[in-house]
């Protein structure tokens, strides 16, 4: 399958920091069955544009600032079909280039575990997600705003992600669909680390997504 995607992406550090926008982006996925009742695929996602960036700190400046982003994310996953329920699990990465204006660059890598529950009911199909998050690194690259400061690598807590999308599949010569979904994760603070200067941490952080899409399943 291939679709065309849109995404409203907001991202909220409790207290410290929030951004939001809306996104452009494509996601893919290959499977193959293997034998009767199981299967295996790999796909990814790729999305890119701006995020108003607003700082949450008590007497910090209140205007809001812009951010240039791109996201990817790639998985592989096992198959099992029952009938018209499919469960699959497997593994993930997540990884996101953010680069405040006036500011400096940020890069942010998970792995993950997604679990996926997916029943189909004629045109519709619902699909459920939970996600585990078990490794994940942080680098911000502090030299960019301070000479004197060394870039800084973080690693980030344990975390546990949600999500569901609804779809609805138009057959045809070539099977057209759109769908909506929605996914949010949430991760633990970080361990503490210096840029030479002085000690930073990530804070716990939440990311909510609310995608829609359109796209051809062969």
């Amino acid at each position: 399958m291939a679709d065309y995607t849109f995404n409203d992406f907001t991202y909220k550090e409790p207290g410290v920091r929030k951004m939001h926008g809306r996104l452009a982006g494509v996601r893919g996925e290959f499977g193959l069955n293997l034998f009767a009742g199981l299967g295996v695929s790999v796909g990814g996602e790729y999305a890119d544009g701006h995020l108003n960036f607003t700082e949450l700190t008590p007497g910090a400046s209140a205007r809001t600032r812009l951010t240039h982003d791109y996201f990817r994310q790639t998985q592989g996953l096992i198959h099992f079909v029952y009938g018209s329920m499919v469960v699959a699990a497997g593994m993930a990465e997540r990884y996101w280039y953010n680069h405040l204006e006036d500011s400096n660059r940020r890069r942010t890598r998970y792995n993950y575990t997604p679990i996926f529950f997916t029943y189909r009911a004629g045109p519709i199909y619902l699909k459920l997600e939970h996600d585990i998050w078990n490794k994940g690194w942080h680098k911000s690259h502090m030299s960019d705003v301070n000479p004197v400061a060394t870039d800084i690598e973080f690693k980030l807590g344990k975390g546990t992600g949600s999500g569901a999308e609804l779809g609805y599949r138009i057959a045809g010569m070539v099977t057209s669909r759109i769908f909506i979904s929605y996914h949010k994760w949430d991760v633990k603070d970080s361990d503490v680390q210096s840029d030479g200067t002085q000690n930073y941490i990530e804070s716990k952080n939440s990311v909510t997504e609310i995608k829609g899409g359109i796209g051809l399943a062969f």
